[in-house]
């Protein structure tokens, strides 16, 4: 193999790495604002029966409530992953059978219908 860049790998790796680090970089002030900001807010709502809802609402995965309707959606999150992630599965293998093993387009789920 005579090629001019010696590495291909390089590339990709440096993309990635500079798009994980943009992606922190863009996070940190933003991590800074929310708890220097709205944390104080919240923990004002958090004190009263009336407004405690509200955090756990607007901000579900960052705060806690006790509330009966929050406590019930916590235990359908699990079982939604779980169901979104055997969706993902079923259409990938299908996909990708249909790409590399049979080497033809896939039109659809039913039959694992293929078109060549």
């Amino acid at each position: 193999m005579n090629s001019r860049f010696k590495w291909p790998w390089a590339a990709p790796i440096l993309i990635y790495t500079v798009s994980a680090l943009e992606v922190i970089i863009m996070i940190s002030p933003f991590a800074a604002y929310y708890y220097s900001v709205y944390t104080p807010l919240l923990n004002v709502f958090q004190q009263f029966e009336t407004t405690a809802w509200l955090s756990g609402f607007f901000l579900p995965h960052l705060t806690r409530s006790d509330h009966v309707l929050f406590a019930g959606i916590e235990y359908i999150g699990p079982p939604l992953a779980v169901l979104g992630l055997l969706g993902f599965l079923v259409c990938a293998a299908q996909l990708y059978y249909g790409k590399f093993i049979r080497k033809k387009m896939v039109l659809g789920f039913r039959r694992f219908s293929f078109r060549g």
